[in-house]
């Protein structure tokens, strides 16, 4: 994941399935996540290259803990994501710290608040 992209939090993936959304009703897929404040969102990707291959990396964390990327997250973080990936698998790493809203990955960015 591109540190920049990464989303705040650690989010529950409660579903995950096929739909359309984007400007031609692209096929994509869907997640149902749960903030850990539990706001309810549905996140989406429409990219065809590596489509299934997601779908299917998707439907493996299905409820657990997630962290997400989006592409310029400040305006679409809400809508749409880019990655996914299981939060445990970057708990005990020191260069990545969930949550509150602090990151540090290799020094380039820290405590950066939300817009």
């Amino acid at each position: 994941m591109n540190s920049h992209e990464i989303n705040p939090g650690t989010f529950e993936l409660l579903s995950v399935e096929w739909g359309n959304r984007g400007p031609n009703s692209e096929k994509a897929i869907i997640l149902s996540i749960k903030s850990e404040n539990g706001e309810i969102l549905s996140v989406a990707n429409n990219w065809a290259r590596g489509q299934q291959d997601r779908f299917n990396h998707a439907k493996k964390l299905i409820g657990k803990k997630i962290i997400y990327s989006t592409w310029n997250k400040n305006i679409y973080s809400r809508e749409w994501f880019k990655e996914i990936e299981d939060a445990k698998k970057f708990e005990n790493q020191s260069d990545y710290k969930y949550g509150n809203d602090y990151f540090d990955f290799d020094n380039e960015f820290e405590d950066i608040d939300p817009i």
